[in-house]
């Protein structure tokens, strides 16, 4: 018996009747997963977690916890979006706080099953031609992975002012004949169409996050 998703509706003053609701499904499909006799498919999970005010990943860990699997994970994998990319944004820290945390599924690709994961969500108009505003954008970190930068490939990059503020775009990484690498933007919008030289300009420092491996549109 999942007590817990008892417990959980109680503590936040809900039903299972909304549960079943949020979920699309009739009631009874609800006493049966609390029974379980029936298991949670992957794409009820994001809405369950956002009824019962959780994590995606704290309900997959209290689901795999019960005396049975809790959920049809397939061939999913979960990321948490912690942070946004957008140029022109300025500042000390793309980071969120814990509480604008959300998270993201997408198909398993065993070539990245090493290596972390990390999420963020598109912001503003300098790569609209690629990644529409609020696009996730899933990616490797350039340290752990110890990637040679190619050519034609997308990257989380982060330009840091003279003054010390920051920001984090997404750029599209080309190589010239001479060998200089350059940072294109891929905008409809006039003020995002200078490239940026990886060396950096006028004081800046240019530093390669990461390769975007996926991009996730939410709904």
């Amino acid at each position: 018996m999942r007590m817990w998703i008892k417990i959980r509706l109680k503590e936040l003053n809900k039903t299972q009747k909304g549960l079943a609701s949020a979920l699309g499904l009739p009631h009874p499909r609800i006493t049966e997963l609390i029974s379980e006799k029936r298991e949670l498919a992957t794409r009820e999970v994001p809405a369950f977690a956002k009824y019962l005010e959780m994590s995606v990943m704290e309900v997959i860990e209290r689901l795999a916890n019960d005396s049975v699997t809790g959920v049809e994970m397939g061939a999913t994998r979960y990321v948490s979006v912690r942070s946004h990319v957008q140029a022109g944004n300025w500042g000390d820290n793309p980071q969120w706080d814990n509480d604008q945390w959300y998270d993201v599924a997408i198909q398993k690709d065993e070539d990245l099953a090493p290596y972390t994961l990390h999420a963020a969500e598109a912001r503003g108009p300098s790569m609209n031609k690629r990644y529409p505003e609020g696009t996730v954008l899933i990616f490797t970190d350039a340290i752990e992975t110890m990637e040679q930068f190619t050519p034609g490939k997308r990257y989380i990059v982060e330009r840091e002012r003279a003054d010390g503020l920051r920001e984090a775009t997404v750029k599209l990484l080309i190589q010239e004949d001479d060998g200089t690498y350059w940072l294109y933007p891929e905008s409809t919008d006039p003020r995002h169409q200078t490239p940026i030289q990886m060396n950096g300009d006028e004081g800046d420092t240019i530093r390669i996050v990461g390769q975007v491996r996926y991009s996730v549109v939410r709904e």
